[in-house]
């Protein structure tokens, strides 16, 4: 069933006036990072929530598992398991059949969305882009190749030509985390030779850094390379 806001899509409607909001933070209060993260928050919900939260259900699946080992009858057969846990079992099923609604066309509105979090993936208050950085990486894994749409961006952040005025180091270390995102996801080892042959040599290239955070993330991505093309 679709929600409706003065004759417009719901969700349509919220993002419009989130995209205000963050723009309008960012102009003049960008250190009201509780407004940003709920922005965050808001954005990740309307575009993947769909009645059930993905976390809430592996953890319930992880306990149901548990629940079936510990209590599971093995003398009775076929017919061991306990009433309260095959209701618990139906519950999950249909709860996971409802999380395949997020699974929608990516579509003009995801990119605009996505490249929001980015602006605030790179934001001067770590709290904001750690937050934006997750959300960044959730939504790419739910829509396939989607991260390309960050890597102008990112080799941008990056580029050698831009001096310390253009580009602070936190934009320069937010970059670096939306580039590398979360273990096996990141941009670095995607199976394209496009996107290797863009990020590869941006990695390269990049502005030197003696901040020894922005030092670490250089040493994670080489370390990354070496475990998964090694020589």
């Amino acid at each position: 069933m679709e929600l409706n806001l003065r004759g417009q899509n719901a969700r349509l409607a919220i993002l419009g006036m989130l995209e205000a909001v963050q723009d309008h933070l960012l102009a003049n209060r960008e250190d009201d990072t509780k407004a940003l993260n709920t922005i965050i928050s808001i954005y990740e919900s309307t575009l993947l929530f769909s009645g059930v939260a993905k976390s809430e259900v592996d953890q319930r699946w992880k306990s149901f598992q548990m629940a079936k080992r510990m209590l599971d009858n093995k003398l009775i057969g076929n017919r061991r398991t306990i009433r309260p846990l095959l209701v618990e079992r139906v519950l999950l099923q249909h709860e996971s059949r409802l999380m395949e609604r997020n699974h929608v066309q990516f579509t003009d509105v995801h990119e605009k969305v996505l490249r929001n979090l980015f602006k605030l993936a790179t934001s001067q208050y770590s709290s904001v882009r750690t937050k934006a950085q997750d959300s960044i990486v959730n939504i790419s894994c739910n829509h396939a190749y989607s991260y390309k749409l960050l890597i102008d961006p990112v080799i941008n952040l990056l580029s050698p030509d831009n001096s310390l005025d253009e580009v602070s180091h936190e934009a320069f270390k937010g970059a670096l985390y939306v580039m590398l995102g979360f273990k096996n996801k990141t941009m670095l080892v995607k199976h394209d030779w496009e996107t290797m042959f863009r990020t590869w040599p941006a990695l390269v290239t990049s502005r030197h850094s003696e901040k020894p955070s922005i030092s670490k993330l250089l040493d994670i991505a080489l370390s990354t390379l070496q475990v998964s093309y090694p020589c």
